[in-house]
């Protein structure tokens, strides 16, 4: 389930840097690449997680 909400996270900033990117809004693209980097984070956590279980 943290997964699926990572993933989203990471979807959600892409398509937030590139609505920033296309508006000219550079804090919309800002936080879009912050909410990118940190779905990355913890979908990377999660996969150390898993492979330290088994």
């Amino acid at each position: 389930m943290k997964k699926i909400s990572a993933n989203l996270q990471i979807v959600k900033g892409r398509v937030m840097r590139r609505f920033g990117r296309a508006t000219g809004n550079g804090r919309t693209e800002a936080r879009g690449g912050v909410d990118q980097v940190a779905g990355h984070v913890k979908l990377t956590g999660e996969k150390a997680k898993d492979a330290f279980k088994n």
